[in-house]
């Protein structure tokens, strides 16, 4: 009985801690951040209207007008990529406002169909890929890592708003420390020769409690596309799940200088597989049903 108090104590500790982020990213929208992630998202949704062939004119009525004077605002302090993304979109939705019998075209740069990557050797990839638990010397260079992290920047993201960030610890009192805290590095070798990435959602990014997991889910997206693609450079990489643990959070953004609104996911260990040593390779059974 003790127990079961215990863990349902643990339970709403955990709750609360939660919500007072969620709170705290309510009241921070009207910081410069959480303006950009509700632009990118409506910003997002009005693409998705003038992509659809079947959209009936007017649409988006509810949102357009104060995106167009937030991104006037705004504007200057999006990165360019995105800057230049929102003039297009927004200039587009004018025009088809102004002419609704405009045919919907997909953009000029786009292939369609896109050309398919080899199957193969992606399966090759999924089955080959697995957790390593031996690293030896030396570390991976930091710029293979950023350059891996730089081409996962396309995944998809929840209404393109790229909700997380993922930082590569490099001050060894900070690594030491997010080691220490993660849980799962029993009978691992040579850590000390990896490089850890900590993978943080951000929760300014949600705009309802409904929404709370998407940041979640755009640290899973990044995460696996990240892990597979730094196999093909010859880097192994291992998760380390990071506990929910509300003075563990705390601590985290002052150890890390986190907003109070962001938290840590988990953690990717990255190196070189230690060739002499079998991390394992645990089968999958493939949860598949049909409803």
């Amino acid at each position: 009985m003790f127990s079961k108090l215990k863990s349902l104590r643990e339970y709403f500790r955990v709750f609360l801690a939660d919500n007072r982020l969620l709170f705290a990213g309510i009241r921070q929208r009207r910081g410069a951040k959480a303006k950009e992630y509700l632009l990118r998202r409506n910003i997002h949704r009005l693409e998705k209207g003038l992509r659809n062939p079947e959209c009936r004119i007017p649409f988006g009525q509810a949102y357009a007008g104060q995106t167009e004077r937030d991104f006037e605002t705004y504007r200057s302090q999006l990165p360019p990529a995105i800057a230049d993304w929102g003039d297009h979109v927004l200039a587009e939705y004018r025009q088809r406002h102004a002419n609704p019998a405009l045919p919907v075209e997909a953009p000029a740069d786009v292939a369609i169909p896109l050309d398919a990557p080899d199957y193969a050797s992606l399966r090759a990839a999924f089955a080959q890929r697995t957790s390593c638990r031996h690293f030896i010397a030396p570390a991976p260079a930091g710029d293979a890592i950023a350059e891996i992290l730089h081409d996962t920047r396309h995944i998809p993201t929840s209404c393109n708003r790229e909700a997380y960030r993922v930082l590569i610890v490099e001050t060894p009192e900070k690594r030491d420390w997010l080691l220490a805290n993660s849980i799962g590095l029993t009978n691992f070798t040579g850590v000390e020769h990896c490089t850890v990435l900590a993978f943080v959602a951000d929760l300014a990014a949600v705009n309802h409690p409904r929404d709370r997991h998407v940041p979640v889910m755009d640290c899973s997206f990044a995460s696996l596309l990240f892990a597979l693609a730094a196999q093909s450079r010859g880097l192994a990489t291992c998760y380390l799940n990071w506990p929910i643990r509300p003075n563990t959070d705390r601590q985290s953004r002052a150890v890390l200088n986190l907003p109070a609104t962001q938290k840590i996911v988990f953690c990717l260990l990255v190196g070189h597989q230690n060739p002499a040593l079998s991390s394992g390779k645990s089968p999958k059974s493939g949860r598949i049903c049909k409803v």
